[in-house]
């Protein structure tokens, strides 16, 4: 049948709770009879529901009438019983928007090809090394002096847009701000925050006290603008000899009885993970727990090497 034999479309959700988190019920049951007239659409929420009128949109066939006129027709091929839910919870899409920055156009065209394909997560690498495009309230200087242009940074008012228009298509957004590594940006206007081996690099000092009054700055103004239930904090690939030859960070360690520099990555992880306490569920790279780390129970591990790296 055509678009226009549809009578009535149905919607029905059974909880009015709009709350988006790790393992909301997506499910959803879509009924569209014979004659096509009353196609019913049910879900357990309202995110269930938006999976749902996807796969409605997606049965439908693009065509042209041949009658000269040239108008486009959509048909449906009728009868379709559909019981659907997804088999993993966690259906992510990272992108990197430090190595190469992303315009709001871009990245609102990624949510839409996430909702199309039912992905419920974009996990947001926003800084790393090379770049700083978070145009923060408290540190303006940050993204100033790192960013690789004036013009290429998010502010607040962008990641609120980006936060709720995920929203509304049933995307989490779950931002990395990886440290203690990849990030040599922070070097770039806060040189005396980093390791010196014998240059200012990265890993960031995890022995400089306004190191963690800045963490602490930063991420309580992230917790208002990102509202997912998780965070990622990174923690791969730190290069530790740099803190070997470092020799404040070394009279530092000698001095509180610190036997190696994995301890010293463990007393980072642990202040920057009493900063979350119950505020986030935190992730972390596969690193921290290779490297038999002391990290809180609900600590998130997440795995990006394959039985090679292991090995």
């Amino acid at each position: 049948g055509q678009l226009k034999s549809i009578k009535r479309l149905k919607i029905t959700v059974d909880s009015n709770s709009t709350k988006l988190t790790q393992g909301v019920d997506e499910s959803y049951s879509l009924s569209i009879p014979e004659n096509c007239h009353n196609v019913s659409l049910h879900g357990k929420t309202v995110f269930g529901a938006l999976h749902g009128l996807e796969t409605f949109a997606q049965l439908f066939q693009f065509g042209w009438i041949e009658d000269g006129t040239g108008l486009p027709t959509f048909t449906l091929a009728a009868s379709h019983e559909i019981e659907d839910a997804p088999f993993y919870p966690y259906r992510g899409l990272l992108i990197d928007t430090s190595r190469h920055y992303l315009p709001m156009e871009l990245l609102m065209a990624n949510l839409d090809a996430m909702a199309m394909n039912k992905l419920n997560v974009l996990h947001w690498h926003m800084t790393d090394s090379v770049s700083w495009p978070y145009a923060s309230d408290r540190y303006p200087e940050l993204a100033g002096k790192g960013a690789y242009r004036r013009d290429m940074v998010y502010s607040s008012t962008d990641i609120r847009r980006i936060v709720k228009e995920a929203f509304y298509r049933g995307i989490r957004v779950v931002p990395e701000f990886d440290l203690p590594g990849h990030s040599a940006s922070i070097g770039k206007s806060h040189p005396e925050w980093m390791s010196h081996c014998p240059d200012w690099s990265e890993p960031i000092d995890p022995t400089h006290t306004g190191v963690y009054d800045f963490l602490k700055d930063l991420f309580t103004e992230l917790f208002h603008l990102f509202p997912s239930d998780m965070f990622h904090l990174g923690g791969d690939e730190v290069p530790l000899d740099c803190w070997k030859r470092d020799p404040s960070i070394q009279k530092w360690m000698k001095s509180h009885n610190v036997s190696d520099e994995i301890q010293l990555f463990e007393i980072f992880e642990t202040k920057l993970l009493g900063i979350f306490h119950t505020k986030k569920q935190p992730i972390v790279w596969q690193e921290i727990f290779d490297l038999g780390i002391n990290i809180s129970d609900n600590t998130v591990i997440d795995v990006w090497k394959g039985d090679k790296d292991q090995s």
